[in-house]
């Protein structure tokens, strides 16, 4: 026997209904946001994962053999840096010498004219 339903029941169903589905979508939200920073999360475990592994092959790499390496290279490296600033000031010098000679010797041209 069908009973025709009145139109509070309808009103109280449509609310109930209306009321599911606004949870379902809030729920399919919080899960999509949820799934989201997981993704997110995993790239960022990732990244820091691979710098890492890359830091530890990099450390491995430096052993006692290249630490002195690494001081030969520094010595190596202030040793050019003197020299360059030695054959800087030789240069400077040897200017300053050509410029003041060429200055006296035109000196002396102009005394000659005269």
């Amino acid at each position: 026997s069908y009973k025709k339903e009145t139109d509070g029941e309808f009103f109280a169903r449509m609310d109930r209904e209306r009321i599911q589905r606004e949870v379902e979508r809030q729920r399919k939200k919080h899960m999509i946001s949820l799934s989201i920073s997981f993704v997110q999360d995993q790239r960022r475990m990732e990244v820091e994962n691979m710098r890492r592994e890359e830091q530890r092959i990099e450390d491995e790499m430096r052993r006692p053999a290249e630490i002195l390496e690494e001081s030969e290279r520094k010595r190596a490296q202030e040793e050019r840096s003197r020299r360059m600033k030695e054959d800087f000031e030789k240069m400077s010098r040897m200017q300053r010498e050509a410029t003041s000679r060429a200055t006296t010797s035109s000196r002396k041209g102009v005394t000659e004219v005269k």
